[in-house]
């Protein structure tokens, strides 16, 4: 979409001049557009998320997804005092798509921390911001209820138990990876014996709060004082359990030395926070990663960025040649 186009229907309707500093995306993705409030005095930054047609979804789970993200940055902004963007929902008949206004929260996202050299962050600092990150996501994990899956308390889709409820979603991943050549039957199998592990209910914890997608690039971080500033992007949050989100925290970090270190301390501070035995958790991460990294396969496949990295990953994991790479 015509980055002139956009900033000219959002200057029309609010009478302000809003202006585009940067936009992020693809033919696969949100388009994502950086604008700046030039009328205002405080002069404050927004992101225009619109959610393009050909992403994958239908428009109902495009609906939900926008709901759920406003719901859930609502309910973490106001139940535990953790800084969560404040967003309006934008006409879908302004741009011919769904769209969310989100205020910006101020700061940099965690990984280009993490990543950029010449941002001269030291490691002391990146193994504290990654412990205050432990710290946050178990004041998330303090909420709970009585029944898994969405969080809307109207939805039809939740589930009287775990077994249920992971059972459902990893079916619907392995039946969308065979339909689209990403898995072959061999490959399936390996993933419906690990499902039936007594492992799966070897450490219940009641219904919790999961972001279930707590990577570092949707932790904003002060510049300044090098704090935790925001929490974002809660489009996927749903009560699942907490092994869930803190596996798919340890797989953001990634495998380098430094990034050993911020997953060591990770689980420190998420330890602190929440009495838990360290053991257990890492039990835990070990069984759901290959869950995690199927999650992450399906997501990724018809993004060019990450396919050679898929096919590597599905090849160390499932430890059955591919048949289809095409």
């Amino acid at each position: 979409m015509n980055s002139e186009y956009i900033q000219g229907i959002l200057n029309h309707d609010s009478g302000t001049e809003y202006t585009i500093k940067s936009v992020q995306h693809d033919q696969h993705q949100n388009e994502l557009y950086h604008i700046h409030d030039e009328k205002n005095s405080s002069s404050k930054s927004y992101y225009l998320k619109v959610f393009v047609s050909n992403a994958g979804f239908s428009d109902s789970i495009t609906q939900n997804k926008i709901s759920r993200e406003i719901f859930a940055s609502e309910i973490i902004r106001n139940k535990l005092n953790i800084p969560t963007p404040l967003m309006v929902v934008i006409e879908e008949s302004k741009f011919g798509q769904p769209a969310i206004l989100q205020e910006e929260i101020p700061g940099i996202n965690f990984d280009r921390l993490i990543y950029s050299s010449h941002l001269n962050v030291s490691k002391n600092d990146l193994e504290r911001i990654s412990f205050q990150s432990g710290v946050y996501l178990s004041k998330i994990h303090g909420l709970t209820r009585e029944y898994f899956g969405d969080i809307f308390d109207d939805s039809d889709k939740y589930y009287s138990s775990w077994e249920e409820c992971f059972t459902d979603f990893v079916q619907n991943r392995l039946h969308e990876s065979l339909n689209r050549g990403i898995l072959n039957e061999s490959q399936i199998d390996y993933f419906e014996k690990r499902l039936m592990s007594e492992k799966l209910n070897s450490n219940l914890s009641k219904p919790t709060f999961c972001h279930r997608d707590y990577s570092p690039q949707n932790i904003i971080v002060n510049p300044i004082d090098l704090s935790i500033s925001g929490i974002i992007d809660f489009e996927d949050a749903s009560y699942w359990v907490p092994e869930w989100d803190i596996t798919r925290t340890i797989a953001s970090f990634g495998n380098s030395c430094v990034q050993v270190e911020l997953r060591r301390s990770f689980l420190s501070g998420y330890v602190s926070d929440h009495k838990v035995d360290v053991s257990q958790i890492k039990e835990q991460v070990e069984y759901y990663s290959p869950f995690e990294s199927l999650n992450y396969w399906v997501w990724g496949w018809d993004r060019p960025k990450f396919h050679n990295d898929i096919v590597e990953s599905i090849q160390k994991i499932a430890g059955i040649n591919i048949t289809n790479l095409t």
